[in-house]
This record gives C-alpha cells, sequence and structure tokens, in this order.
C-alpha cells in the first residue's frame, strides 16, 4: 500500500518528529515549546526567495502551505 507524502508528514507530526527541506521546515511546535492555547503547526521558509513562519490550528492546513511553499521554491530553481 502507498501512502502519500502529505500521509507521511501528517504521521510524522503526530509522532513528535518534524519535516525539512532545505531551509524550510513543519514541525508541532507543542514538542518544543509550551503553548497554551492547544496544539499548533509550524511552518518556518528562511529562503531568501520566499521568507515566511507562522503558526496553524489545524495540521491539514500546515501541510498544505508546507507543500505549497515547497512547489514554489521548486519552480524557481
Amino acid at each position: 500500500m502507498n501512502i502519500s507524502y502529505r500521509d507521511k508528514l501528517r504521521n510524522k507530526l503526530s509522532n513528535g518528529m518534524y519535516e525539512e527541506w532545505n531551509s524550510l521546515s513543519i514541525c508541532c511546535i507543542n514538542d518544543f515549546y509550551t503553548v497554551r492555547s492547544g496544539i499548533k503547526y509550524q511552518v518556518h521558509c528562511e529562503d531568501n526567495r520566499y521568507r515566511f513562519s507562522r503558526l496553524y490550528d489545524n495540521c491539514n492546513d500546515a501541510i498544505s502551505k508546507f507543500l505549497d511553499i515547497k512547489h514554489r521554491l521548486l519552480k524557481r530553481k
């Protein structure tokens, strides 16, 4: 059975892991900091072509943004 990249990311995040690709990363910020307002997911990019950092309440929204930024950066190579 093939698991999609999106599902692999979701599994990694739910197991306390994170994903990095070049200067782009996604993680459950609660695994690194105490957050009192529920579970938060951070998408962060330090690439000079696309700087971005945001917290998300929803894992799927964070994964969508991570993949969107990754595709933008791939197109610019």
